[in-house]
């Protein structure tokens, strides 16, 4: 298994690869948004993706298609956390995903 922060010497990171590294990948996210070289309007998708898991509406309901509703807010996420990645500057992921790699090696 690639370590994590070789993840992202290619421009897409599978969906795959965010569960597997979940933890590693929030922190990568929190870093990412306190950072002033993040375009405000990237930091805008991540914070309306939040909002639409917490959020009552939904496209599938849960209460009709039980599994499904939640499927689809799963996965809803799971793709703005993709795009997120993929929109923020290359250099600066590289840069935040070697430092955590650093810091879990170190404990």
């Amino acid at each position: 298994m690639k370590p994590f922060h070789e993840l992202f010497q290619t421009r897409w990171v599978s969906v795959f690869r965010i569960i597997l590294h979940f933890g590693k990948f929030m922190r990568l996210y929190f870093r990412l948004l306190k950072d002033r070289r993040t375009p405000f309007y990237l930091k805008l998708l991540f914070v309306i993706s939040i909002l639409y898991i917490i959020s009552p509406l939904d496209i599938i309901p849960e209460a009709v298609f039980s599994v499904f509703g939640i499927v689809d807010d799963a996965g809803l996420f799971l793709l703005m956390l993709k795009l997120f990645l993929r929109l923020c500057p290359p250099h600066v992921v590289q840069e935040h995903a070697a430092e955590i790699f650093r810091q879990s090696h170190k404990d």
